[in-house]
């Protein structure tokens, strides 16, 4: 009879870092100057802190500093997050690290369409029944006036 393995096996980039992170804590650099506070970086700590995360929070407070930073880490972007020494990226890697943006679940707008396309084709029909004109918009010489 086989024991099942102490841990668990790694089966992508999330379950090492969180496997290599038990204590669930986070670096975050965002930008938080006099003029601005960067919305993302309240985002990913939010989200960091709703999924069980300590969040130790690095301000970026100059232009320099913020300036400084992305050249550093090779990034055109803050915030920043980083779990077990490994950088995740912006809020929307953060998002895609926790499972949230799944590229199979994004809005498909192609029924939609297909409803109004069916809509516009069924009041051309009737317009063209009752109007003799598959526009409703223009009267022709002589046809009904409708109020």
């Amino acid at each position: 009879m086989e024991q099942a393995p102490v841990h668990p096996i790694k089966r992508n980039a999330r379950d090492a870092v969180v496997m290599a992170d038990p204590n669930r804590r986070a670096i975050l650099y965002r930008e938080v100057t006099d003029n601005h506070v960067c919305p993302l970086g309240l985002k990913s700590r939010h989200l960091l802190e709703s999924r069980g995360y300590t969040v130790e929070e690095h301000w970026l407070t100059t232009p320099e500093e913020v300036r400084a930073f992305k050249a550093g880490h090779r990034t055109e972007t803050t915030p920043q997050t980083f779990i077990g020494g490994q950088r995740i990226g912006g809020h929307a890697d953060l998002r895609r690290f926790f499972g949230l943006d799944d590229p199979d679940r994004r809005t498909n707008y192609a029924p939609v369409a297909c409803v109004f396309i069916t809509a516009a084709t069924v009041a051309c029909g009737v317009s063209w029944a009752l109007l003799g004109t598959s526009s409703p918009f223009r009267r022709q010489s002589g046809s009904p006036r409708f109020p």
